[in-house]
Parts: C-alpha cells; structure tokens; sequence
C-alpha cells in the first residue's frame, strides 16, 4: 500500500479512491434501479392500458462530478414521454389526464388502477445506501 509523505498527498490518495468507489458505486446503483423497476413487470396484466415500457428505461445516472475534496453523481428515474391525453383510454371513453410523472409515482405507490409491483424507488433507494456502505467500505478499510 503507498504512502503519504505529507498531507497534499495523503489527500490526493483519499481523492484518487473516493473516484473509484464513486464509479463503481455508479454502476451498481444503475444496476439495482434497472433490476427494480424490471420487477414492476412481474405483476399484473393490464386490460384497460397498453404498458408503454417507459418505466423498464427510466433508470438514469448523471456522470460523476469532482470537486476538491467531493465527489456526487446523480440516480433518478426519467419519467416516459406518451402523449396526453392518451388514445389507449380516450378511445375507450375513460378520461386520462396523467402525465409521465403522474404515472411514474401511481406506479411506484401502486395507485390509479396501475398494475405492476410498486415500491421500486423505495427498494431503490435501500439498495441505493447498501450499495454505498459496502463500495466504500471496500475501498476505505
């Protein structure tokens, strides 16, 4: 293991392994939200809407930012686009006035009549801090 001589170094050091269990912490939390919201699709068989998929593809992580002594990165899910008000239930004579965002937390909340296993950013977000325990504990032992 390298040593520090002096303090710039020691944090240089610190910086260095901060970066890399950032990218690695990165790419499991990427992969966690993608494993979560795949198992909305496990339940139910909508009869009254089409599933666009939008939710399989939401999962998003912004590159990682540097600064000095820190270093953040973004984990979000992208709402879907589809337009409102949507034919699949103006054609049946149901209303339909949800937006992408609208739909995207009635999922999660299993809300609206929305079929699928909701609590998929719930899940995400405990996986979210085991991710980031466990990486940089790793790293910093």
């Amino acid at each position: 293991m390298p040593v520090a001589n002096n303090s710039a170094e020691l944090e240089r050091m610190i910086v260095q392994q901060m970066q890399k269990a950032m990218q690695v912490t990165q790419k499991k939390i990427e992969a966690d939200m993608f494993a979560e919201v795949g198992q909305f699709y496990s339940q139910g068989s909508p009869r009254l809407y089409t599933r666009t998929g939008n939710l399989a593809n939401s999962p998003k992580t912004t590159g990682i930012s540097m600064g000095g002594t820190s270093a953040s990165f973004e984990a979000y899910l992208e709402p879907g686009g589809y337009n409102v008000p949507n034919p699949a239930f103006t054609s049946r004579g149901f209303a339909s006035y949800f937006s992408p965002l609208q739909v995207l937390t009635a999922a999660e909340s299993h809300a609206a009549h929305i079929l699928g296993k909701g609590g998929f950013w719930s899940r995400s977000l405990k996986r979210m801090k085991e991710d980031i325990m466990t990486t940089f504990g790793q790293f910093f032992n």
